[in-house]
């Protein structure tokens, strides 16, 4: 899905932004900073070289980093299934935004089989440590019946959780289905029947 998303993953991943924190050791801290200015003058190949030497190290902001790139593309040849294994060393170390893409490429079977159910372990994972986009995304999930049986209150409860975040794409999934069931029904919250009109994913999984 959108990488921080689903059914338009490829626009996803390049809508979410780099997860910046500090390292520990100051000539680490100084080089994940020198990567992170050439990143933001777009010189994604220093940035890339810059961040690489860290992942391996085990910094696991380098790693989601290292992962994102893969799978943009950015400094380096696209490659999604190098963008899982980095993704897997960071979200194994608890970065909620490699769970979230992990779960991404799983729902747009890029780098892997196609597997909703797996897009779902993921997202949960990282949705149960409050990560909006996760939560979203496993609305989007619930509202489809992509991995799962279609459950629209699921849908609105993750979107819910989601929109107290302040996620742009939740809330408009929650007007979304107050809009159709207006239009259904008359009335907002009645249990929603048809499958379509749902918000896309947000440009980006």
């Amino acid at each position: 899905m959108k990488p921080y998303t689903q059914t338009t993953l490829s626009a996803l991943f390049a809508a979410c932004a780099l997860a910046f924190s500090l390292p520990a050791a100051a000539d680490d801290t100084t080089q994940f900073n020198q990567a992170d200015q050439a990143y933001q003058k777009q010189d994604y190949a220093t940035a890339f070289n810059l961040w690489m030497p860290l992942a391996q190290k085990g910094n696991k902001v380098a790693q989601f980093n290292i992962g994102l790139m893969y799978d943009q593309g950015w400094g380096v040849k696209q490659d999604y299934a190098q963008a899982m294994q980095w993704y897997q060393k960071a979200a194994q170390q608890g970065d909620t935004k490699a769970q979230t893409n992990i779960g991404g490429l799983y729902a747009n079977g890029q780098g892997v089989k196609q597997d909703y159910a797996q897009a779902m372990q993921w997202y949960l994972k990282a949705a149960q440590q409050g990560d909006a986009y996760a939560q979203y995304s496993i609305g989007v999930l619930y509202a489809k019946g992509q991995g799962v049986a279609r459950d629209f209150q699921q849908a609105r409860y993750w979107w819910g959780l989601a929109a107290k975040q302040g996620d742009q794409d939740a809330i408009e999934g929650l007007k979304k289905l107050d809009q159709i069931n207006a239009k259904l029904f008359r009335r907002p919250s009645a249990a929603i029947t048809r499958p379509d009109s749902f918000p896309g994913w947000r440009a980006s999984g």
